[in-house]
């Protein structure tokens, strides 16, 4: 056989992606959904995409659809229960909507480097839980367990990081990077890192709209990082009466106490499930040197006040704040989220929780006073 003929051969077995992804898949037996809701892109430039939204019957229980091929945003199944994601990639996809994910035709295709980064993750986070479980009990029994916690987390966080940096480095030109990235960046501090991260992402997945999001939090993070000067803003709580309700987070903090602010909600389970350990901290420390604030954010003043007092929070409140305006201001994309203040307004940590939290405090306190930069 020739070498031109050999090259012929190679190229007629490759597979090529298909510009058309087939989906087809059942709902939950007893559900009575008529159509199910595929959330898809199509390329409009080789820069660009655009959503859209396609209806696909339910027969019998199965559906079938062909959408557009579209590698660069995640697409998703929606059913009467929930909501699953995919990758378009154009291979030959079996969505059960009873289940948490989708496969692939083929183990090599994007869709399935997706679901396989989903399921790493979750490995890790099982692991991680298993290693843990033992700690609770001499927790409640009232041993302290706070550096092998300290120690399990970062464990946890090298681990998960490494995992996410490979997981870019492969995927850097389709979806599953830009997905990886925006993961990154909700628990990284270092963003030196994050900057590297999205630099790894092909020019068209910075484009991506979970990355460019991400990318764009990553800035405003940047700016608010631990070593800056707080970020003042202004606040009115009761629109109908302004001049007596409107307050400023610089009436709280820079005035030579180290203060911790609480970002929370009434709504948010996880931001409840964390008030007892914020509680331990306010009874332990407050005084001339420490106190907390929280702020309740996208949450009605009523329902923040309820939940206070449900909750039994005795520290001060800044009420009715904007999620975009904490997002803008301090890259802030959840909560509970917690930043430490020194005495002069300097950031010293973010988003530590629990027994982290509480050694980390206690540390600052018994080093003595904060000399700032």
């Amino acid at each position: 056989m020739t070498i031109a003929a050999f090259t012929v051969l190679l190229a007629a077995c490759e597979q090529k992606p298909s510009s058309v992804t087939k989906i087809s898949g059942t709902v939950p037996e007893g559900d009575t959904i008529e159509n199910v809701e595929i959330m898809t892109w199509v390329e409009i430039t080789p820069d660009s995409v655009a959503q859209r939204a396609v209806f696909v019957p339910v027969v019998d229980g199965r559906f079938e659809a062909e959408i557009p091929t579209c590698i660069s945003e995640i697409s998703s199944i929606r059913g009467s229960m929930r909501s699953i994601p995919f990758v378009a990639d154009g291979t030959t996809l079996t969505a059960d909507l009873g289940a948490p994910l989708i496969t692939s035709s083929s183990k090599k295709g994007v869709h399935s480097r997706y679901t396989d980064y989903i399921k790493a993750g979750e490995a890790i986070i099982d692991d991680m839980d298993e290693k843990a479980a033992p700690l609770k009990p001499r927790h409640e029994a009232g041993e302290d367990v706070r550096q092998e916690a300290l120690t399990l987390q970062e464990e946890y966080i090298q681990r998960y990081t490494d995992m996410i940096m490979k997981t870019i480095k492969a995927n850097h030109d389709n979806a599953v990077g830009a997905e990886a990235l925006s993961d990154l960046n909700d628990f990284c501090k270092d963003f030196d890192m994050l900057r590297r991260a999205a630099e790894m992402l092909s020019y068209r997945i910075q484009k991506n709209s979970t990355a460019s999001r991400t990318i764009s939090s990553i800035e405003r993070h940047a700016a608010s990082a631990v070593g800056n000067k707080f970020i003042d803003f202004e606040v009115v709580q009761d629109p109908e009466h302004p001049e007596t309700s409107t307050v400023r987070l610089s009436d709280y903090v820079g005035h030579g106490k180290y203060i911790l602010v609480d970002f929370w909600a009434s709504w948010c389970g996880p931001c409840r499930a964390s008030i007892p350990a914020l509680q331990n901290i306010y009874k332990k420390y407050r005084g001339d040197r420490f106190d907390i604030l929280g702020i309740t954010v996208s949450d009605r003043p009523e329902a923040s006040l309820k939940a206070a007092e449900e909750l039994g929070v005795e520290w001060p409140l800044i009420l009715n704040v904007d999620f975009s305006l904490i997002m803008k201001l301090y890259g802030i994309t959840g909560i509970p989220h917690t930043i430490l203040f020194a005495p002069d307004g300097t950031i010293l940590a973010r988003d530590l929780h629990g027994l982290a939290l509480d050694a980390f405090i206690e540390n600052v306190l018994k080093a003595g006073h904060y000399h700032g930069n």
